[in-house]
Order: structure tokens, then C-alpha cells, then sequence
């Protein structure tokens, strides 16, 4: 079965809603990303108007609401027969 993927949420969104800066900080420091090439966070911070703390946890909010899990990649539990005993891995089986 197919998931439908959601769009990965903007950093700059994801700040403002954190109240962590404001839109008109935001508008600039696009601004001055375009110019220079630097990275959104690296230039707020050049800024002063946020911390590598709060760029750090705005990240990690993007990289949870966007993360889905790889197909074929499981919670590390290995399918076996519903008569068969739990083992661990490297444990022999009796």
C-alpha cells in the first residue's frame, strides 16, 4: 500500500510558528540568502535574530513531520512461525 507523501514544511514557517522569528525577519534574511547562498539558518543566526538551538529544533520539527519510514526497512523484528519461540539475535534456538 501506497502512502501519500505530505510537502515538506518550510523552515521559515516552522521558526515563525515556534514565535522564534518574525515574518519580516524572515522576508530579509530570504533576501539575503538568495544573495549569498548561505543556508536560512546561517544567516539568521549571522543576525542575531535566532540561536543554533532554536534553528537546531525547528530542524528537527521538519525532519519529524516530514520523516516517513523506507519501504522494505521494519521496526528491526524479524517475521517468524507463530509456534516458533522469541529469541534474540545470536541466541541459539532450542
Amino acid at each position: 500500500m501506497k502512502t501519500s507523501r505530505q510537502p515538506r514544511r518550510l523552515l521559515g514557517e516552522i521558526l515563525i510558528e515556534m514565535c522564534l522569528i518574525s515574518e519580516a525577519q524572515l522576508t530579509q534574511a530570504l533576501e539575503e540568502q538568495k544573495a549569498t547562498g548561505q543556508y536560512l539558518g546561517e544567516v539568521l543566526i549571522a543576525r542575531g535574530w535566532a540561536t543554533r538551538r532554536g534553528i537546531a529544533d525547528a530542524l528537527a520539527v521538519q525532519r519529524t513531520l516530514s520523516a516517513e519510514p523506507e519501504p522494505g526497512l521494519g521496526g528491526g523484528f524479524q517475521a517468524r512461525a507463530a509456534d516458533e519461540p522469541a529469541t534474540w539475535p545470536g541466541e541459539p534456538r532450542y
